[in-house]
């Protein structure tokens, strides 16, 4: 039995039900080319229950990722829903205000399921595609500096993804797992950090308790100044995720003491009028949804 990637392996114990009637002197060998199964111990566990009886169950390669079902809400979904809001479509939402035209394309970039591999996030504040610098950390001891050029935002974001993954499942002091406390992305990652495209596979591929820093006032002052930082140079590198950071503040994704996000507005109090259409009608947003 051939599979060419398994998520569950589902398919894999269904097959081996319906092949139970075959003669007690023949074998079945499950080849996987690609495992995606969540954990170790899950793979196990389909190991054990495929090789009952003197089976055999092959993996060639895998990467351990987060198990997405079909009710779970990722980040795209939650951005859709957010915007739709504003697009005219639903007469209930009791918005009024119309998105900018960069957000109402994007709808339809989502919509039409045709994002592509780079297309994943929304741009820098000045139109263009967020893409990876010349070097990658986690990506500086594989041998793919020749291909950094090539790299696609999906490229990154399974990179990013699969990182915060392994922690998750780490129990000790080093991971992001933890039974008894509330375990934050720290802010100084997006300051390490600093390529649009990463800060925003970050922002994507965190579980929104991972970026609620309203739970500690330390760690919202310092996510502020990155905020800061960032939407004050959306016209340079500095701030190319801009609208992500943005975004996911809209979304409640990200979350700040609301004194922090007053004091970020103040400071950008010179700086808002010169920004782009989308980046003030998301700041508007953010006041509203804080007042209300």
């Amino acid at each position: 039995m051939v599979a060419g990637a398994i998520t569950y392996g589902r398919q894999l114990l269904s097959v081996s039900r319906e092949l139970r009637c075959i003669s007690d002197l023949a074998s079945i060998t499950y080849l996987v080319g690609f495992s995606k199964l969540p954990t170790n111990e899950s793979k196990e566990q389909l190991k054990k229950d495929l090789c009952q009886g003197g089976h055999e169950f092959i993996v060639l390669q895998e990467c351990q990722l987060p198990r997405v079902k079909e009710n779970t809400l990722t980040a795209w979904d939650w951005e859709v829903e957010q915007l739709k809001k504003y697009s005219g479509s639903d007469p209930l939402s009791g918005e009024v205000e119309e998105l900018p035209p960069l957000l109402l394309e994007r709808i339809k970039l989502l919509e039409s399921d045709s994002t592509g591999l780079d297309r994943l996030f929304l741009p820098n504040p000045t139109g263009n595609t967020l893409t990876l610098r010349r070097t990658f950390a986690f990506w500086s001891d594989l041998g793919l500096e020749d291909r950094l050029s090539n790299a696609n935002q999906s490229d990154v974001y399974w990179t990013i993804q699969s990182l915060l993954h392994d922690l998750r499942l780490k129990s000790d002091e080093n991971g992001l797992a933890s039974t008894y406390h509330t375990t934050l992305i720290s802010p100084a990652c997006f300051d390490r950090y600093n390529d649009g495209v990463i800060q925003a596979c970050l922002l994507r591929s965190a579980k929104p308790v991972e970026l609620n820093y309203a739970v500690d006032e330390e760690f919202s002052k310092q996510m502020t100044d990155v905020l800061f930082s960032v939407l004050s140079n959306w016209s340079n590198n500095q701030g190319e995720a801009a609208l992500e950071f943005l975004l996911a503040l809209w979304l409640g994704r990200l979350q700040l003491l609301e004194t922090h996000v007053d004091e970020l507005l103040k400071l950008l109090a010179n700086e808002i009028p010169k920004m782009p259409f989308e980046m003030r009608f998301m700041l508007k947003q953010i006041v509203t949804q804080g007042n209300s």
